[in-house]
């Protein structure tokens, strides 16, 4: 498969979740859900500027920069998003958003570094990487034991793992001249392994309402005994109040 098919096909399944997130956002007011969002956008707004930076020759430097620093963006949201899941007050601020600026230099540096993009991909990988890798420690924490915080974990490891691999293989490729025909279909892999996560992060989400529901739900029955019993004692006795219901009976009636 051609590597630019590759990217296009690639583009067009995070364009879908990034929708999904969008409309999901409508309706459930969670601040992962806000992260994840803006971390499926920046991913879309990277693979466009790598899908441009290789059609337009004189404009890839800047077109690689954007590639890079999305994708960089797109891993400190999904990390952010894991983290509001796993402490329920975290918030983003801008002490923590001080940790980007690394990122964004490397952004910056890595399309000057060399003419061959495969060679800068090898860096890139290898933060990607990281990124997956950091958000699988926090997903797996104890606070989310659930279906979609499993199929989270293994879609991170799996990400994890496969950029690692593509750090690996550039890395050799450098110094040694072999067949790389596999590459062409990273872009699918990546797809399949994108798509496995942003299916559960909507499980974890909807799990996590349903969670907040059966809770709110638990503590509405707490309260309604609680005024039930409040009723049936008298406050200042602490007695139970008795009501004996006697027909009504006509003075007049002899």
């Amino acid at each position: 498969m051609d590597s630019k098919l590759g990217l296009i096909v690639q583009l067009n399944g995070v364009f879908l979740i990034t929708i999904l997130s969008i409309f999901l956002r409508r309706s459930l007011k969670l601040r992962a859900l806000k992260y994840w969002t803006t971390a499926w956008l920046c991913l879309s707004f990277a693979l466009i500027s790598l899908r441009m930076g290789f059609e337009y020759e004189q404009l890839k430097t800047l077109l690689f920069t954007y590639y890079f620093l999305g994708e960089y963006i797109f891993g400190f949201m999904l990390i952010a998003g894991c983290k509001s899941l796993a402490e329920k007050n975290y918030e983003l601020k801008a002490k923590t958003e001080f940790f980007l600026l690394p990122f964004v230099g490397i952004a910056l540096l890595l399309p000057n570094f060399s003419a061959d993009f495969n060679e800068i991909y090898t860096i890139h990988s290898l933060v990607m990487a990281g990124f997956f890798g950091y958000a699988f420690v926090v997903v797996r924490g104890p606070g989310l034991p659930s279906f979609g915080s499993k199929l989270m974990n293994v879609a991170l490891v799996l990400l994890s793992l496969n950029f690692f691999i593509y750090f690996v293989v550039f890395a050799i490729r450098i110094f040694v001249a072999f067949d790389t025909t596999l590459l062409s279909y990273n872009s699918i892999v990546d797809l399949v392994l994108e798509t496995t996560l942003g299916f559960g992060m909507v499980i974890v989400l909807l799990e996590t309402v349903l969670r907040d529901y059966k809770d709110a739900n638990t503590e509405l029955t707490k309260a309604k005994h609680k005024l039930e019993e409040l009723v049936r004692t008298d406050p200042l006795t602490t007695a139970l109040l008795w009501i004996r219901q006697r027909p009504y009976r006509n003075r007049n009636q002899h």
